[in-house]
């Protein structure tokens, strides 16, 4: 210190060592030594606010990662599910538990060195999740901080017909409509099976007074379900002019009842709510009945159209009039399935294909040929997935109940 004090008061020095200015020699003094204090009390700052930030960190933990922020999807985006799976990694014999918004929520021993919490419900608006691990000794570790923001999906996002998935993933959805007759529903879940295969239903409510039993096999089988109206009427003028025009009789009043009717004759039966998700009869809509649904709460699917019979994915397995137009044999249908895309840049690529649970037909059945379809599109690399998780959420309804 004394070199140091020697060099910065050198100016100020006469020839013979004494001082000139005594007083500017005080002043500098004064100086310097604020400025190591200053310097001090920073340092002692900065050491207490990283206590602080890292207060719940025992002893035993060796890093601690900064908690990240999940924010609430862009306009572009939309979280679909009100529930969420929590997993993670600790030391064994740690109990780990879940707090959200300060409140315990459960409580996990880890007995392999992992450890899960499943479907943890969200509520709407702001959820802020704590993860913590406690010690044999009893010291608490703040492992993670989860904060996210959930709501219901807005009606300008459910009022979109969903026809095809993401081309960037290679997953196919089986889709079952019914509405009269259940005559090919045996043979079809037996296929499901065999395959391990789930699919989606899109059910209507005479169909579920009509046959319970078959409705039962559908959710016992874990399958999801969708809704395809009460009644399974008309919604447009398509019929008779080939434009979409809402019929006089389809309001807002009559769409509601059609889906909240049936989704209450479903829930009598199984104990359970429909996936929010439905399908128009005929598949008959236009932007004021989608937006009609989606007020109620639903998303439209329909299936992957394209120009042409080979570029849509509706079989026509519903025609059994071998000499109309749009009559096609099983393996017609089957072949269209299991080369769709081939060659093009997505493929088969989040394809939504429509069957039906009932036929008319006395012979030549496409659902006879479903495990071929699955099994071509499989070998292929495709994953056949339900509607949901083709849109990239679980089963469950989009809105709470």
């Amino acid at each position: 210190f004394s070199t140091f004090w020697s060099v910065i008061t050198f100016p100020l020095r006469k020839k013979d060592g004494s001082l000139r200015h005594v007083f500017i020699e005080i002043i500098l003094l004064l100086l310097l030594s604020g400025s190591i204090f200053f310097i001090f009390n920073l340092n002692k700052r900065f050491n207490l606010l990283i206590d602080k930030k890292l207060k719940l960190t025992s002893a035993a933990d060796s890093v601690q990662i900064p908690a990240p922020e999940i924010f609430e999807p862009n306009k572009d985006g939309m979280v679909l599910t009100n529930t969420i799976t929590v997993q993670g990694k600790a030391e064994k014999g740690r109990i780990i538990s879940l707090l959200k918004n300060n409140d315990i929520v459960d409580v996990k021993l880890v007995k392999t060195g992992t450890f899960e919490f499943k479907n943890v419900k969200l509520r709407r608006g702001v959820n802020k999740l704590d993860i913590r691990a406690i010690s044999s000794d009893g010291k608490i570790s703040n492992l993670e901080t989860i904060t996210l923001t959930y709501a219901p999906p807005s009606v300008s996002y459910l009022a979109s017909d969903f026809n095809r998935g993401p081309l960037d993933k290679k997953a196919v959805a089986f889709t079952f409509d019914a509405g009269a007759e259940d005559n090919a529903a045996g043979d079809i879940l037996r296929t499901l099976q065999q395959y391990n295969i789930k699919a989606t239903f899109f059910l209507t409510g005479r169909f579920i007074k009509k046959y319970p039993k078959t409705v039962l096999k559908i959710v016992k089988s874990g399958h999801e379900v969708g809704n395809h109206t009460l009644t399974h009427p008309h919604l447009t003028t398509f019929a008779t002019n080939r434009r979409h025009d809402t019929l006089s009789e389809i309001t807002k009043k009559r769409i509601r009842l059609e889906l909240s009717v049936t989704d209450s004759l479903f829930f009598n039966l199984t104990g359970r709510h429909m996936a929010r998700i439905w399908r128009a009869p005929y598949g008959e809509f236009n932007h004021q009945i989608l937006l009609w649904a989606a007020q109620a709460g639903y998303r439209h699917v329909g299936w992957t159209r394209g120009r042409g019979w080979k570029y849509t994915l509706d079989t026509m397995d519903w025609v059994e009039d071998k000499n109309s137009a749009i009559y096609h044999t099983a393996n017609e249908i089957c072949e269209k399935v299991i080369n769709f895309g081939k060659g093009t840049k997505y493929g088969a690529s989040g394809i939504i294909i429509l069957m039906h649970l009932g036929t008319n037909r006395k012979d030549d059945f496409p659902h006879k040929k479903l495990g071929r379809m699955i099994k071509g599109l499989t070998d292929r690399g495709y994953t056949p997935v339900t509607i949901t998780q083709l849109m990239g959420q679980t089963y469950s309804s989009v809105i709470d109940q």
